[in-house]
C-alpha cells in the first residue's frame, strides 16, 4: 500500500506572544496549516516570518498546500500609545505635540522656561492636568509617570500683567508694590494723594 508523505513545520516560539500549534505538525503532502499568532498583553504582532519569508503582522495564517519541510516563527513589539503634549507656550519637553511611546515607557514631562515674558505681560506655568497614563493635575513644572494608555499631558499657564505705579512731583501714590499681577485680579487699590497746596 502506499502512504501519504508528511512534512514537519516547524514552530519556533518566541517572548511575548505564542503561535499554535507549537511545536513539529507533520503534514500530508498538499495540506494545508492554520496557525493562530497570539500576542502577550499589551504586545502587538510585529512579523510572522515563514522560511525566512516576512508576512507581516498576522493573526491568522494560512499555509497553502505543504509539500516541503517549513519553518514558522514570530515577533512582537510593545503596543504604542499616543502622547499628546498640549501647552500655550512651547517652552516643554516633550516638545508640543503628539508622539507614540511604547507601553509602559517612563515619561518625564517639563516646563524648561517660565516665566515667559513679552514686554509688559509674562506667562506663568501654574502646573498641569493629564488624561489616560495616571490621571490627575498637579501644581509642579517637572513630572514623571509611565505610559500605559493613551495620554494626554496639558500645561496650564496664567496671565499676568506688569504694575507699575510711578508718582510725579508734588504727589505720592500708595498701593501695592510694583510687580505681576493676574490677569482680571481684583482688590487692587491704589491711593494718589496731593501733597499740601496741590489737587487734582
Amino acid at each position: 500500500y502506499f502512504a501519504l508523505r508528511t512534512y514537519p513545520v516547524t514552530v519556533t516560539q518566541s517572548p511575548n506572544g505564542t503561535i499554535a500549534p507549537g511545536g513539529t505538525n507533520w503534514v500530508g503532502h498538499g495540506n494545508n496549516l492554520n496557525l493562530t499568532i497570539t500576542p502577550a498583553t499589551n504586545y502587538v504582532v510585529q512579523n510572522l516570518v515563514v522560511d525566512a519569508t516576512s508576512y507581516g503582522p498576522q493573526g491568522l495564517f494560512l499555509l497553502t498546500n505543504v509539500t516541503a519541510p517549513h519553518v514558522v516563527t514570530a515577533a512582537f513589539a510593545l503596543v504604542n500609545f499616543p502622547l499628546t503634549i498640549q501647552s500655550l507656550r512651547p517652552v516643554t519637553a516633550p516638545p508640543v505635540g503628539t508622539t507614540f511611546r511604547p507601553w509602559n515607557a517612563p515619561i518625564t514631562a517639563s516646563v524648561t522656561g517660565s516665566p515667559v515674558f513679552f514686554g509688559s505681560t509674562q506667562y506663568v506655568c501654574t502646573g498641569w492636568t493629564r488624561t489616560g497614563s495616571a490621571p490627575g493635575a498637579g501644581p509642579q513644572t517637572n513630572v514623571f509617570f509611565n505610559i500605559i494608555t493613551n495620554t494626554v499631558h496639558r500645561w496650564n499657564w496664567a496671565t499676568q500683567y506688569l504694575l507699575n505705579v510711578t508718582a510725579g512731583p508734588n504727589g505720592t501714590i500708595s498701593g501695592p508694590p510694583n510687580g505681576f499681577y493676574p490677569a482680571g485680579a481684583g482688590g487692587i487699590a491704589i491711593t494718589a494723594t496731593p501733597s499740601n497746596g496741590y489737587y487734582f
